[in-house]
């Protein structure tokens, strides 16, 4: 009997979420969700899992405080607190009512939620993710991956960043 190598991949996306698109206009937004809804058709057709992640926080924001340098902000300005429209999916993302959706309250989206023990259930060796923004949450977590020895695909186009640049140097040197 030969021995082989079965690699299973799964679909993450990241923070898909109003407030954290706020910066893309309406027809860069529009145009991002029509590729992520179709790669997740594909996904379906190819019964590979799809999870979805976001960030949200209790009211008050007692997860997080007021100095982190990324995630301060959310609690200065009391947004992204759970139950609130910007702090859900983007309401056009086409999200079956099978895949979860983790809710994380750091930048990495495998530290605060159950998402690594979703991979591990489905005997994900390949994690395949998209998701705003390139060089925070989409970085954070395909380091995370790859410390966890899985390997990361990270699809470009399917992938924004606030700062061009930092989209760019991540996509380039990183991924």
């Amino acid at each position: 009997m030969a021995l082989s190598t079965v690699r299973r991949a799964a679909f993450v996306t990241l923070d898909l979420q109003p407030l954290i698109c706020s910066f893309m206009d309406d027809g860069q937004r529009d145009a991002l969700v029509s590729r992520v809804n179709k790669t997740m058709a594909q996904a379906r057709a190819h019964n590979v899992p799809i999870a979805h992640v976001r960030v949200a926080f209790q009211p008050g924001h007692p997860e997080i405080h007021e100095s982190h340098p990324i995630m301060g902000p959310a609690k200065q300005g009391n947004v992204l607190v759970d139950g609130t429209p910007e702090a859900a999916l983007l309401p056009e993302l086409d999200r079956d009512a099978s895949e979860p959706v983790f809710t994380k309250v750091r930048v990495n989206a495998f530290t605060t939620t159950g998402l690594a023990s979703w991979v591990s259930a489905h005997q994900t060796t390949e994690l395949v993710m998209c998701g705003v923004a390139t060089g925070l949450v989409v970085l954070k977590t395909a380091v995370h991956a790859i410390d966890q020895d899985l390997e990361v695909t990270v699809l470009s186009d399917l992938c924004v960043d606030a700062d061009q640049a930092r989209h760019d140097a991540c996509m380039d040197a990183v991924f």
